[in-house]
């Protein structure tokens, strides 16, 4: 994915990581390993995660897994990286959800 939208219109530099929203280890190491790029932040776009029914599934953190993938992982993400969004000038969060 990352190489079809630095391809696209606009060009620019894509780095692609890696980031699980059922693990919160996986969460803070993606914001660890974010933060140390030294990088500004000007947007996060949180989005559910996954829309699937095969019972109730618990998240490696013991949460339901949809809990967690759509809306406890985002928070998450959201409050390690606040520092550098606030620190970016016109840094925002956009949730997007659906019907």
């Amino acid at each position: 994915a990352g190489g079809a939208i630095a391809g696209g219109r606009g060009g620019g530099r894509v780095t692609v990581m890696q980031l699980d929203l059922c693990n919160f280890a996986s969460v803070r190491g993606f914001c660890r390993e974010f933060r140390s790029k030294g990088l500004p932040l000007h947007v996060i776009i949180t989005n559910a995660g996954i829309l699937r029914w095969k019972g109730w599934v618990a998240s490696k953190d013991g949460f339901e897994e949809h809990l967690q993938a759509n809306h406890l992982g985002h928070f998450l993400l959201v409050r390690e990286l606040l520092p550098i969004l606030l620190a970016t000038p016109g840094g925002r969060v956009v949730s997007v959800g659906s019907e």
